[in-house]
């Protein structure tokens, strides 16, 4: 995704004050996915980092050794990231029948972020429970019990891979071995608000060298600021 300029800086100011779910929903809005909000948490994180992060080339991060400290680097192929998976699931246990749906972005921004995290958990399962019955009575989700809702949570973690993307880490210096998540907004963010920091400082070292206003820097071309740049720097 290549957006105008004033649209880079314009995305990195109204994101700032969003929440996660918030931020990755204006993220995918801005390159166009007008109905991200239907879609799963996993089809969202492949498509935040096919997007700003770019499939053909490798994410690069660092990660700490739980055992000794270590730091590594770490690099991730996007493309090789698992996704796919199913449009809903049933669990049944005992009396218990459960036919559930995986959370969607839409589901994500209507949390509260001042909850609790029971409280979001069973807030999220009620969203994404389309029937609940034992012995064939229609049953709220919020009323099952606990090894239910954990064996439903569990059937949807399978039925959206991507919705948790686990690397599987070795340490070099002790040969631990440890999983850890990857956050596909925390890339996603990042790449914007690093266009966008740079964009700011072209913008204050033009304006300085030739009063010109933020619009008239940032309606130049790529080559043509890249130009002037070089001229002042030189």
């Amino acid at each position: 995704m290549n957006p105008a300029p004033a649209s880079v800086l314009d995305l990195w100011e109204a994101g700032l004050p969003r929440t996660p779910a918030a931020r990755a929903l204006l993220l995918l809005e801005a390159a166009g996915e007008t109905e991200a909000g239907g879609w799963t948490v996993g089809r969202s994180h492949l498509a935040l980092l096919g997007t700003y992060c770019g499939t053909g080339r490798g994410l690069e991060a660092l990660a700490d050794c739980p055992a000794c400290g270590a730091v590594l680097d770490v690099a991730v192929d996007p493309g090789a990231l698992a996704g796919g998976g199913a449009e809903s699931v049933t669990v049944a246990d005992g009396e218990y029948a459960v036919t559930a749906r995986p959370p969607t972005m839409g589901d994500l921004e209507a949390l509260s972020p001042t909850d609790d995290v029971e409280s979001l958990r069973r807030q999220l399962l009620a969203r994404s429970v389309v029937e609940a019955t034992i012995a064939g009575e229609a049953v709220p989700a919020d009323e099952l019990p606990s090894h239910v809702v954990d064996r439903v949570e569990a059937a949807l973690d399978q039925a959206d891979p991507a919705a948790d993307l686990q690397l599987a880490l070795a340490c070099p210096e002790c040969e631990a071995t440890w999983s850890d998540s990857l956050d596909p907004l925390l890339f996603a963010w990042s790449a914007v608000e690093g266009a966008a920091r740079r964009l700011a400082t072209d913008v204050h070292t033009l304006a300085h060298a030739y009063g010109w206003s933020e619009g008239e820097i940032l309606a130049l071309s790529p080559f043509r600021r890249h130009l002037y740049l070089s001229a002042v720097q030189s």
